[in-house]
């Protein structure tokens, strides 16, 4: 998944394997550094910043049972559900954002570009037959979200793929968009 702190490496991103998965397979939190000793992660706990929550997990498979954020950060992962799951796991990634943000809640998402996906398809069989058997295009990732999933375009920064601007290496296409 994405979204360390301080930036994004430069140069051509280093290895060609694909990023591990979480650490004992499977989700988990990042408890904020100063969070009091005690405290539940996940509850509200006032003011800013122990009003954060952060989670690494799954997302196209774990549960979302009664959760409404206010906010989801997607960086540098669409590719990967989509390379992984195919054009199903990029749409369950989808139906999740909706499903567990709050009316009016954001979705901030960077997203690879095709020739990010060109560089990949050969990593396993499954990455080169999904990538094979691919409809759905990245390029095409914000208008699904807002004619499929109900998102409205708040903010874009970076590349416009619907405007025929290229994506390329780590100059994305970062967009902020609105559950409506």
């Amino acid at each position: 998944g994405g979204g360390g702190g301080g930036g994004r490496p430069r140069g051509g991103g280093g290895g060609r394997r694909p990023p591990p998965p979480p650490p004992g397979g499977g989700g988990g939190e990042v408890a904020l550094k100063d969070m009091p000793a005690g405290t539940d992660s996940l509850a509200p706990l006032g003011e800013y910043p122990y009003n954060l929550c952060f989670r690494c997990e799954d997302v196209v498979r774990d549960e979302h049972d009664d959760v409404a954020y206010d906010a989801v950060l997607c960086l540098s992962t669409t590719k990967w559900v989509h390379l992984y799951n195919g054009d199903d796991g990029i749409r369950r990634l989808f139906a999740v954002f909706r499903r567990v943000l709050r009316n009016g809640g954001l979705l901030i998402l960077e997203y690879q570009g095709k020739q990010s996906y060109r560089l990949r398809r050969n990593i396993n069989d499954t990455v080169r037959e999904n990538y094979r058997n691919m409809k759905l295009k990245p390029e095409t990732f914000e208008r699904v979200l807002a004619e499929d999933y109900g998102f409205v375009m708040v903010e874009r920064h970076g590349p416009d793929p619907s405007r025929g601007e290229a994506i390329k290496g780590f100059d994305r296409p970062l967009v902020v968009l609105r559950k409506a």
